[in-house]
C-alpha cells in the first residue's frame, strides 16, 4: 500500500518507480507467496513529506485490523517517521504481528555500526588530556537530527569528548531539535561529556558558510543530510573544495538515494589524482532491503536476549516498546565499540554509564527526583560519581 503526494517538486516519478520496484524485488526474493495458506504480509509506505502522513499510515493499519479481524498467520509493517504509541498498544489480533519501519533510525544505526572505530582516528588531546573527536553535520531535517543524537550517545568512551556542529539553514528544524532533546543544551545535565553547537542561518556555498567551516578548526568527520541527491552531492563537493583551502581534508559522507550516482562520485578523483574521499548512504536499495525490514520483525527478539544489568531495569520500566529495542540496540552496538577500542575495567563502567545518560537525552529525558515516562524525568540522569555502589555496571 503506497501513498504517494504530488505537491512536492523534489520527488521525481522515476524515484516512485524505484522505490516500488525495490520493494517488489524485496517481495519476490523472500516472500515468493502472496495470499495462502502459508499467510501473508501487508506493507503500508508513504512518502512521508507531510506531518499528517504518520497518521494516514497507523489508521490504515487498524482499518486493515478492523476489516479483517479473523486473518491468520499475518504480519503488518508500518512505515512511520516518529514513535508511535497507538501501534504499541493496538488490542492483540489472532495470529497477527505488526511492525514499525523506522528507515531513517535503522539508516543511521547500521552506518554507525559500520563506522565504528573510524570516528575515533583523528580525535586529537585538549588541554585535559582527552581526545576531541569533532564531527560536522550540514543539514538538521529527519536524518540529520537522527545522526547528531545517535552519534551523541555511540561515542561516549572514557578517555574522549565529543563535539558535534550542526549546520542549518532552518530556524525552526533547530527549534523543533531543541525542543525534542531539551538536556542535550542544559548546563546542569551531568555526564554529557558531548557539546552539540548548532550554527543558524547556514546556507553552503555562501562565504559566511565558508567562515563557520573554517573556523571550527579540525574536523574529523562530516556528513551532508540536506535533502534532495542533487543537493547533498553539490554541498559534499562544494564542502571538500572549501575544506581544502583550509589543509583540511576529512572523510565527507552524503546522503544519496540515487545509489549508481552515489558509486559514480565516490570513485571520483580530481585533475591530479586525489580522492575525493565523498562516500554515499541511503540508497533506496539500502533503505528497502531484507535487514531493515529484519529490523522491525526482530525488535521483540532483541529485547528479549538483551541481558539487563542492574540498574537498566529501572531504565526499561519507563520505556516504551520503541524506545527498549532502540536502548537495547545501542547497548550491543556501544559494546561492540568498545570492545573494538579495548576498553576495560573501570574505564568500561564509566563508558557505559555514559552512553546511557546520552541515550536517555537523546530521547528527551531530563533529570528528576523520580521517573516520570508522561513527562520524561528520570533519577538516574546523574554523573557516575553520583551512582550507588550496587548500580554500576562493571564487566
Amino acid at each position: 500500500i503506497c501513498k504517494h503526494h504530488r505537491n512536492d517538486g523534489d520527488h521525481s516519478i522515476t524515484e516512485d518507480i524505484q522505490l516500488i520496484e525495490q520493494l517488489l524485488i524485496f517481495l519476490y526474493h523472500y516472500y515468493p507467496f502472496a495470499v495462502g495458506s502459508k499467510g501473508y504480509s501487508v506493507f503500508i509506505f508513504n512518502k512521508l513529506k507531510q506531518d499528517e502522513d504518520d497518521g494516514i499510515n497507523t489508521a490504515t493499519a487498524i482499518s486493515i485490523l478492523d476489516a479483517t479481524p479473523h486473518a491468520s498467520n499475518r504480519e503488518i509493517y508500518v512505515r512511520l517517521r516518529q514513535s508511535n504509541h497507538l501501534l504499541d498498544n493496538l488490542p492483540a489480533y489472532k495470529n497477527t504481528q505488526i511492525f514499525r519501519i523506522e528507515h531513517v533510525h535503522s539508516l543511521v544505526v547500521h552506518n554507525l555500526e559500520q563506522l565504528g572505530t573510524r570516528l575515533f582516528e583523528d580525535a586529537k588531546p585538549d588541554e585535559s588530556g582527552n581526545k576531541v573527536i569533532s564531527l560536522l553535520v550540514v543539514g538538521l531535517g529527519r536524518t540529520g537530527s537522527e545522526l547528531v543524537k545517535n552519534l551523541a550517545w555511540f561515542t561516549q568512551i572514557e578517555g574522549y569528548t565529543t563535539q558535534i556542529h550542526a549546520f542549518e539553514q532552518d530556524r525552526t528544524a533547530i527549534e523543533r531539535f531543541k525542543h525534542r532533546c531539551p538536556g542535550f543544551f542544559d548546563a546542569d545535565t551531568p555526564d554529557r561529556h558531548c557539546q552539540i553547537v548548532i550554527h543558524p542561518d547556514m546556507v553552503f556555498g555562501t562565504p559566511a558558510f565558508d567562515r563557520e567551516l573554517h573556523s571550527l578548526g579540525q574536523i574529523g568527520f562530516v556528513f551532508v543530510t540536506l535533502g534532495s541527491d542533487q543537493t547533498n552531492i553539490s554541498a559534499a563537493l562544494d564542502i571538500r573544495m572549501s575544506l581544502a583551502r583550509a589543509k583540511l581534508h576529512p572523510p565527507i559522507q552524503a546522503v544519496v538515494r540515487n545509489e549508481e550516482v552515489g558509486n559514480l562520485i565516490s570513485n571520483s578523483k580530481s585533475i591530479r589524482g586525489i580522492s575525493y574521499d565523498i562516500s554515499f548512504i541511503g540508497s533506496f536499495k539500502d533503505i528497502y532491503c531484507l535487514d531493515f525490514i529484519t529490523d522491525a520483525r526482530n525488535k521483540a527478539e532483541v529485547i528479549r536476549n538483551f541481558t539487563t544489568n542492574g540498574y537498566e531495569n529501572l531504565i526499561n520500566e519507563c520505556l516504551s516498546n520503541e524506545e527498549r529495542f532502540r536502548f537495547a540496540k545501542s547497548e550491543i552496538l556501544h559494546k561492540n565499540l568498545m570492545d573494538a577500542l579495548e576498553i576495560t575495567g573501570e574505564a568500561r563502567s564509566i563508558s557505559h554509564h555514559r552512553r546511557l545518560v546520552n541515550f536517555l537525552l537523546s530521547e528527551g529525558y531530563l533529570p528528576g527526583q523520580t521517573w516520570d515516562d508522561l513527562a520524561k524525568l528520570h533519577p538516574l540522569l546523574v554523573s557516575y560519581d553520583q551512582l550507588p555502589e550496587e548500580n554500576r555496571y562493571i564487566t
